[in-house]
């Protein structure tokens, strides 16, 4: 009688159990691939959005105090042109002032002296 090889089937069942195992290692090893690769883009994306966002913070910022010193600058020419008009029209209404009242003791000396000094009479 033909005897059977039941070790031939066991193999073949021990083969099919290790290449199944192998092809679920295999799987599993590209899932966790694709996921660290995924992960890798998601926060690569993440930084980039991060920096794109500092640049944009830092940049507006900049450009917040620049306007503010121009503003700044801007008002205290102004204020400093301001004053001086001020400055000039109080010294010309000073001098003006003083002028006039130099004027009008002049004339008013002028006329005492003339009051005063005798008119000369010509024989």
């Amino acid at each position: 009688m033909l005897r059977r090889r039941p070790k031939l089937k066991q193999n073949r069942r021990l083969m099919q159990k290790q290449n199944k195992k192998q092809k679920k290692q295999r799987k599993k090893l590209k899932n966790q691939k694709q996921k660290a690769e995924a992960d890798a883009k998601k926060k690569a994306e993440t930084e980039a959005k991060q920096k794109a966002e500092a640049d944009a913070k830092k940049k507006a910022e900049t450009e917040a105090k620049q306007k503010a010193e121009a503003d700044a600058k801007k008002k205290a020419e102004t204020e400093a042109k301001q004053k001086a008009e001020a400055d000039a029209k109080k010294k010309a209404e000073t001098e003006a002032k003083q002028k006039a009242e130099a004027d009008a003791k002049k004339k008013a000396e002028t006329e005492e002296n003339r009051r005063l000094k005798p008119k000369r009479r010509r024989p």
